[in-house]
């Protein structure tokens, strides 16, 4: 009776076995944001800005390997082998079966205080994962047509693999909208010698987070949130956005602090600066009655964009100008009003979740708060400095980080 019974359970799990093993991996490829990525110049390079999502079902699995394919329209295929710390370091994981939790630090990794805390490397059942694609800078002179990134995995039951495919073709943006630089158009507004409006450098040390640009490892640049609506699982409504501040000849952006050692928002050398419209349109969006964090670093709990203007231009893209000084934003600017290119919307403050005073500005593709994508943006009156170099040139592409930006 033994023996027949172990002879059942033998033939039972010989007949479920093709079955069980063709269950184990079930990866749901949700596609690339945005559907149809862009190419932005910066300089004599086109930034390739996208991220990847894929659900995992079922059974832990490891990554075997990734790689980007490029097509070109002048020669053959070129692969790009990806390294396996290059994915870990770009992925963000959440739990689809514990209430949608952030579970990247245990099973991807951290970064705290420059040093990279290795985890898991392993994608659990039942997650979602974001994939932010690495290779992000190709020459114009050779310029991929189209790419696809192949991610391979093998779950850890039964060493099975599989491979997903994400096909990209972006397209390289360009505008007519003449935008003008957002600052330091009034000529009678005071700037003390050596002061410099800039963008801090990203330095970017293998997923460590900072810089005021929207390079793949800035703030701006991690900044999401998950979405049901449209036709995407998730939202970059920072992906191209900038912060500028002032700078003096030392690096700092404030004067001494007074004796009582408080870090005043009124010491910074931005605070107060006038904010311009960098093209004309409707006033779609305003916000102006949030109090400023007059002490550095103590953040308004939920206050997002503080005192805030969103326009609306003619070609269909709006521009957003945010954390706007308390009291600065003029009676005039409210929703449905025309605006001209130059014309001031407030000054520099400190409202919302900001931690000194600065301007946060962007390019949306919708003219509304927080739910729509970014789009790049050029000027047409400014010259760079990029940090390190001893002169300004003029700029007409998107703007890197690390520079000093001087308004004509």
């Amino acid at each position: 009776m033994r023996i027949y019974l172990s002879i059942k359970a033998l033939l039972i799990l010989i007949i479920l076995l093709p079955t069980i093993g063709r269950a184990e991996i079930e990866i749901n490829n949700l596609g690339v944001t945005p559907i149809q990525p862009l190419y932005e110049t910066v300089g004599d390079t086109a930034r390739l800005n996208c991220e990847m999502t894929f659900e995992n079902v079922r059974f832990p699995i490891e990554l075997v390997s990734w790689k980007v394919r490029a097509f070109y329209t002048t020669h053959a295929p070129v692969d790009f082998p990806g390294a396996p710390e290059d994915f870990w370091y770009n992925v963000r994981i959440r739990s689809l079966i514990d209430g949608f939790k952030n579970i990247t630090p245990y099973w991807a990794g951290y970064f705290e205080n420059g040093v990279y805390n290795q985890g898991a490397w392993q994608i659990p059942k039942g997650a979602r994962v974001l994939f932010y694609l690495p290779y992000t800078d190709y020459p114009l002179s050779d310029l991929p047509l189209s790419l696809t990134v192949s991610v391979k995995f093998r779950d850890k039951i039964l060493h099975e693999e599989r491979e997903i495919v994400f096909p990209i073709r972006p397209r390289l943006h360009s505008t007519e909208m003449p935008y003008i630089f957002p600052v330091g158009l009034d000529r009678l507004e005071k700037m003390d010698k050596g002061h410099e409006w800039f963008m801090a450098d990203h330095h970017p040390t293998h997923g460590d987070v900072h810089g005021s640009g929207h390079e793949l490892y800035s703030v701006h640049r991690r900044v999401h949130r998950w979405w049901d609506g449209i036709d995407q699982p998730v939202l970059f409504n920072q992906r191209y956005a900038h912060d500028i501040g002032i700078r003096d000849a030392s690096g700092s952006t404030h004067a001494p602090f007074p004796s009582s050692g408080f870090k005043t928002a009124q010491s910074y050398y931005a605070w107060g600066k006038k904010v311009f419209a960098m093209a004309g349109g409707v006033v779609v969006h305003v916000k102006k009655d949030m109090g400023d964090n007059l002490i550095a670093g103590v953040i308004t709990p939920g206050g997002g964009a503080g005192n805030r203007v969103i326009i609306q231009h003619p070609n269909g893209e709006s521009s957003i100008y945010a954390h706007l000084q308390f009291g600065s934003i003029p009676d005039e600017i409210v929703e449905g009003a025309m605006v001209s290119q130059g014309q001031v919307l407030g000054k520099v403050g400190n409202s919302g979740n900001s931690s000194e005073p600065h301007l946060h500005f962007a390019l949306q593709t919708r003219p509304v708060y927080e739910e729509h994508d970014c789009f790049p943006i050029r000027f047409v009156n400014i010259s760079i400095r990029r940090d390190g170099e001893p002169s300004f040139q003029p700029w007409t592409t998107s703007l890197p980080s690390g520079i000093a930006i001087r308004i004509h």
